[in-house]
């Protein structure tokens, strides 16, 4: 059987009594209990589960959003509804197992690194949705191995500040060291065994031999002249400049950036063995382009002996070397980089008959002079002469 209500208004408040309830006060204290209230009138209203009715003080679930079905891993449930524990007011990351984001496992980089704030988060991660904060449960600052120059382990290196990282406020730790730029003052990005470093080396050291190099993060080298760029030549790069010069003047050794034993010049130009002259006016002592001394002199010839005075002129043997032409000529020109030009001489060499005068050989000899060619003081045979 239904309860019936009866809700009085009354001045200051709504009272509701079942019936019931309301025959025994009007039996008994109905009317102590209005003593101090005005009755303005009785409403009778239809019957209401007690439950149902918004009294102030009744939680309102309708905020609770979240159950079992709409809230996945990793997220947790959290804050249930009073009147509902099967719904919740959050579905989020649980604190105390991802402690860790991009506040308190602080990354900061700038080029070459990438600078993603959330790097060193690491193990298992949580997001409220997709486009909140991330949460992670341990950091990676501890593997930021660097915190002095001391701690690089090479004299050469210091931290490289680029890309660092701090947890939790404490200690800041460097990502890798870098070449120390007071000491390698040049930067290339790209690839070590490229024309396009050697280019640079060119560039900064006048020869592309000429550096000491350096590895930086990725393709970063560093590098310096390992010697003076005043020493700029080698014999390739001397002849690329012209073909007939040749590398002389002060030199240096020294082992490069690849390993390599090199030896630079701090001169180029046309070879040092080349006279100014060739007219010999001054001297028949010259030199070749291997640098060999080369000497021009006359020498009496040979006169070969056969047949007595008064035989036919053709039957007789007169002496078989004799002289046409100069002494020594031009083999070869260059102009120096002053605009001066030099020569390299070389002995000029005729053979021919001298015509029999009637006499014996020995007035061949008194007449006739040949040329000798002697290089460093050594005799050598006709082939280092040039025939005509």
């Amino acid at each position: 059987m239904n309860t019936q209500k009866f809700y009085f208004i009354l001045l200051g408040g709504l009272f509701a009594f079942s019936s019931q309830a309301f025959a025994f006060y009007q039996q008994n204290s109905f009317a102590d209990m209005t003593k101090s209230y005005q009755l303005a009138e009785i409403i009778f209203l239809p019957d209401y589960e007690e439950k149902k009715i918004p009294l102030h003080y009744q939680e309102n679930c309708a905020n609770y959003k979240f159950t079992k079905d709409n809230c996945f891993p990793p997220k947790e449930l959290s804050n249930p509804c009073p009147d509902n524990n099967s719904k919740y007011m959050y579905c989020r990351c649980n604190p105390s197992k991802y402690k860790y984001t991009s506040q308190n496992c602080v990354y900061t980089a700038e080029a070459p690194y990438f600078p993603d704030a959330n790097r060193l988060l690491s193990g298992d991660m949580c997001r409220t949705d997709n486009f909140s904060q991330l949460y992670a449960q341990s950091c990676n600052c501890i593997y930021f191995r660097y915190t002095t120059d001391e701690s690089c382990g090479n004299k050469d290196k210091v931290l490289d500040k680029r890309s660092y990282c701090q947890e939790n406020n404490g200690i800041i730790r460097y990502e890798n060291c870098r070449c120390n730029p007071e000491k390698y003052p040049y930067l290339f990005v790209g690839k070590f065994r490229s024309q396009e470093f050697l280019d640079e080396v060119y560039a900064r050291c006048g020869n592309e031999n000429n550096f000491i190099s350096c590895q930086n993060y990725g393709e970063e080298i560093a590098f310096k002249c390992a010697v003076d760029p005043s020493y700029k030549y080698d014999s390739y790069s001397c002849q690329l400049e012209h073909p007939s010069y040749q590398v002389s003047g002060e030199s240096i050794k020294f082992t490069n950036g690849y390993g390599q034993d090199i030896t630079l010049y701090k001169e180029c130009d046309c070879p040092t063995t080349f006279s100014k002259s060739c007219d010999g006016a001054s001297s028949n002592r010259f030199y070749t382009t291997n640098g060999k001394i080369l000497e021009c002199q006359k020498k009496s010839p040979l006169c070969q002996m056969g047949f007595f005075k008064g035989f036919s002129d053709d039957g007789l043997t007169s002496c078989f070397d004799n002289i046409h032409g100069s002494l020594i000529r031009v083999a070869e020109t260059c102009i120096k980089r002053d605009g001066r030009k030099v020569y390299r001489c070389e002995c000029s060499y005729r053979s021919g008959k001298y015509g029999y005068s009637g006499d014996f050989c020995g007035t061949c000899v008194k007449n006739t002079p040949t040329i000798l060619c002697v290089e460093n003081g050594q005799e050598i045979s006709s082939s280092c002469l040039n025939q005509l």
